[in-house]
């Protein structure tokens, strides 16, 4: 089991985002009038809210039954800029259950953190997904503050440390608090295997003989795994990158909603937008001029010898690994034939004009006519280079447009 906060301030600080994503739902950020479109996800196969179990029957929590209206609401109750909106757990399920026998044991450990901590608990089961996830495992979403009916209260034990914790009779640290969560969720996970008959695996996965798989995520093992296999990381991205993009009726309307959202801003909260602003654009043109210095100095080193450029080009790509360098061997070849064929032209073909190019070869001069004759014989041996790299690489691997 892992547990991480989500901050507000970071890329993807939002309880909303959060939700949306875990959830497979498309949700509206009132607070920033963002739009987050996860409606496409496949691989979430069950999505619910849980309440301490004082809550179950009370209808005045309704709204903390409804998604958007919990995770909202959880992003008005907070007002730093860095504040923490939500928590995260993270559990694997063992292969050994089902998609029904995973659900009831979530659920089950939802309640217990909801009845351990006064919060409400938005869990969803995700499946296994290539390039995502090995295995298939289970978010906990949980607020940071406890709920009531007027809408939420004071930080959970979750949320607090030192004396804070102290005050409310916890005699302990956060890490004993996760330690003690922890143990929590080995009880419910026994349990479970235990009620699916497999006493076996049971034992495996007991607390005092964990299996590590339990524990860690070796995601460097796995992307190692499946790009020694040739999976595209790139492609999934994009892919994923087209479904969340919003269309532009949906960016109109969150353009429409912003607008509203800034006009009722007030004075300090209009001053400290136009900082942040200030801030960013700052950064942005500190960056620009670092990197168009970066590029100037880079051009002036390239201003020597050709052939020590093509060289240093060369040792560059002997660096790469074997992969790489039999696709791109061919673009080296090439920038070592244009090398080639600036040494080898005569100047007198270099002083060829194009009047005198469209003149029959019979009124050039001697020397002229020969110079040209090597350069056409030039340039025919680079089209047959390129040629051949066309039929051994094919064409859309051909030229200096490649991603290197």
């Amino acid at each position: 089991m892992k547990t991480r906060p989500i901050r507000r301030g970071t890329p993807k600080g939002s309880a909303v985002y959060a939700a949306a994503y875990r959830s497979g739902q498309t949700l509206v950020d009132e607070r920033t009038g963002k739009l987050h479109k996860h409606a496409w996800r496949q691989d979430v196969k069950h999505a619910e809210i849980v309440l301490p179990s004082k809550f179950k029957d009370d209808l005045a929590l309704n709204w903390a039954r409804d998604r958007h209206a919990l995770w909202n609401r959880a992003e008005t109750a907070e007002h730093r800029r860095n504040s923490r909106v939500a928590r995260e757990y993270l559990v694997v399920l063992p292969a050994a259950l089902n998609l029904r026998q995973g659900r009831d044991l979530v659920r089950a450990f939802a309640v217990t953190l909801a009845d351990r901590y006064g919060s409400a608990v938005d869990f969803a089961l995700h499946d296994a997904r290539e390039g995502r996830a090995r295995n298939r495992h289970a978010h906990l979403l949980a607020t940071t503050r406890k709920v009531a009916v007027h809408g939420f209260a004071e930080k959970t034990n979750a949320e607090l440390m030192g004396a804070h914790l102290r005050a409310r009779g916890f005699e302990g640290t956060g890490r004993d608090d996760f330690e003690q969560t922890h143990a929590l969720w080995d009880r419910h996970l026994t349990k479970a295997l235990k009620l699916a008959a497999m006493e076996k695996i049971a034992d495996r996965y007991n607390p005092r003989t964990r299996a590590p798989h339990l524990l860690a995520f070796p995601l460097a093992d796995y992307r190692q795994e499946l790009l020694a296999r040739g999976f595209d990381f790139n492609a999934q991205r994009r892919e994923d990158y087209a479904n969340t993009r919003l269309t532009l009726t949906e960016l109109l309307a969150v353009r429409e909603r912003q607008r509203e959202i800034r006009s009722r801003e007030s004075p300090g909260q209009l001053l400290a937008r136009v900082r942040q602003i200030e801030k960013v654009r700052e950064r942005t043109m500190i960056w620009f001029i670092g990197q168009q210095r970066a590029l100037a100095a880079q051009r002036e080193s390239q201003r020597g010898d050709p052939v020590a450029n093509w060289l240093a080009l060369k040792q560059k790509q002997e660096t790469q690994p074997a992969r790489r360098r039999d696709r791109f061997h061919h673009l080296f070849e090439h920038d070592w034939l244009m090398l080639r064929q600036r040494q080898t032209v005569r100047p007198e073909a270099q002083q060829l004009t194009t009047r005198q190019l469209l003149l029959p070869r019979a009124e050039l001069k001697d020397t002229q006519r020969q110079a040209l004759e090597e350069w056409v014989a030039s340039r025919q041996r680079l089209s047959a280079q390129h040629s051949r790299n066309d039929q051994e690489y094919g064409n859309e691997n051909h030229g200096y447009g490649l991603e290197l």
